[in-house]
């Protein structure tokens, strides 16, 4: 059974403008090793910031979106957070508790230095490449 994981928007934008070694975590999916689960907001916030910080076109930004849910499974979160300075942060939080995720995977210093959130680990995508291809 694949390991369900949420990756947070930061580690995705990561994937789309950068590549390397961290595009590894979309390769795990497609492989079956782990299902990625996304909200709406988490993908809708993958476009804004390619458009807005990277100034890709709406049609670009809206392929690297439809690209996403074609590899992750979309859940529809219920459970509304306010527990971060920043929103964002509370909508991966709130995707990880409708996937019922095993592991969130963020670049986000303010989700690492939590720890966990839940019982749910937190980790740096290097450190959840590390582990997930050590135990392979």
């Amino acid at each position: 059974m694949a390991l369900r994981i949420v990756v947070d928007t930061n580690v995705f934008v990561s994937v789309f403008q950068f590549g390397g070694r961290i595009g590894g975590v979309l390769d795990l999916a497609l492989q079956g090793a782990v299902e990625i689960c996304v909200s709406q907001p988490i993908v809708d916030e993958l476009s804004g910031v390619l458009r807005q910080k990277f100034h890709w076109s709406a049609e670009r930004a809206g392929a690297a979106a439809e690209t996403l849910l074609q590899v992750c499974r979309l859940v529809d979160p219920h459970e509304a957070l306010k527990l971060c300075r920043d929103p964002d942060d509370d909508r991966v939080l709130e995707c990880a508790l409708a996937a019922s995720a095993e592991v969130i995977v963020s670049g986000d210093r303010d989700l690492l230095v939590l720890g966990a959130f839940r019982g749910t680990p937190i980790m740096s995508p290097r450190l959840f490449l590390d582990s997930v291809l050590w135990k392979r």
